[in-house]
């Protein structure tokens, strides 16, 4: 059994017990491409907060997209997890795909809005889990279960592709025990399925994918 894998964990553990912290934030982007930050006092940071008692990590994202940035979003899917010390905390991140989804509500928003590229943001952003997640968000996650994790001998790989059938080729060129026998081509071959972001099936290899997309690769079987 694959030990399950922690959470990247950044910042300095401070010198006094810390306080867990679930906290929310989303990564949403414009037709260039570019993430949506906001400028506060201390620094640029993904949109994004703590997440209240009974509120849901993906409630939390929208009610923080209109307190800091006065947008109003709808979340897509899920990055991933990250954790950050910050002060007295230690910050539990869930990261997620948003868009905009307009009406915006009236107001100001308590921080400045700021369209940044992918790469400026991954240099600027002042907290090192918000810099992975959206270095996270630049790829497509493809997700190994069962025979096929073991043949590969990892959990997952990051690839850049804009189809199923693109992801899916990548896989066999990153993971060659999958080749001929998990991957042909731009298929999974028969007894194999693949799910993306844990919502549907997908099997044409024309399929869009898109950054920040989970596929998952699992057998049809149980077990597999």
């Amino acid at each position: 059994m694959p030990a399950v894998r922690e959470p990247p964990l950044f910042g300095t553990p401070p010198g006094e017990a810390c306080l867990d912290r679930p906290s929310a934030y989303g990564i949403a982007r414009d037709g260039e491409g570019r993430v949506l930050c906001v400028r506060a006092k201390s620094g640029l940071h993904l949109p994004g907060g703590g997440v209240h008692l009974g509120e849901s990590a993906t409630d939390a994202v929208v009610r923080e997209f209109v307190e800091e940035a006065a947008l109003a979003v709808a979340v897509d899917g899920f990055v991933g997890e990250a954790n950050q010390y910050v002060g007295r905390f230690r910050k539990l991140g869930s990261f997620f795909r948003v868009t905009l989804a307009p009406p915006h509500p009236p107001g100001d928003p308590s921080h400045e809005p700021v369209w940044v590229t992918p790469e400026d943001a991954a240099r600027q952003l002042l907290h090192g889990f918000h810099r992975w997640a959206v270095l996270q968000a630049q790829f497509v996650k493809v997700e190994l279960f069962g025979i096929a994790r073991a043949r590969a001998g990892r959990a997952e790989v990051q690839v850049e592709a804009a189809t199923l059938g693109e992801a899916l080729a990548q896989l066999a060129a990153r993971c060659p025990s999958l080749a001929g026998e998990v991957v042909r081509g731009e298929r999974l071959t028969e007894g194999w399925l693949a799910s993306l972001n844990g919502e549907r099936f997908v099997a044409e290899p024309g399929t869009p994918v898109s950054p920040g997309d989970t596929l998952l690769v699992l057998g049809a079987q149980a077990g597999g």
